[in-house]
C-alpha cells in the first residue's frame, strides 16, 4: 500500500521551488518530488521504501524547511 507524506504550510504560506527528499539514515537518496501550490499531499508506492528508519526534508529556495523521521514497518 502507498505510504501518504501530508505536507503543512510553513508559516501560512507555500515556498515556491520546494521539494521533499528522502533519504536512509546512511544518506543515500531514495525519493524526491517538486512540489505544485495544489500538493498538501506527497503519495509515495511503498516499492520504493523497503522496512527501515528514513529521513524526510523539505527543501525550499534552497534552504532546509524540516526535517522528520520517517519509520516504515510492513
Amino acid at each position: 500500500s502507498p505510504i501518504t507524506i501530508t505536507l503543512n504550510d510553513i508559516n501560512g504560506e507555500f515556498i515556491k521551488n520546494s521539494t521533499v527528499e528522502v533519504y536512509t539514515v546512511s544518506g543515500q537518496h531514495v525519493f524526491s518530488q517538486q512540489l505544485k501550490e495544489s500538493d498538501k499531499q506527497i503519495i509515495i508506492q511503498s516499492t520504493v521504501l523497503v522496512e527501515g528508519v528514513y529521513i524526510v526534508k523539505l527543501i525550499g529556495d534552497g534552504n532546509l524547511l524540516e526535517t522528520h523521521k520517517l519509520l516504515i514497518r510492513k
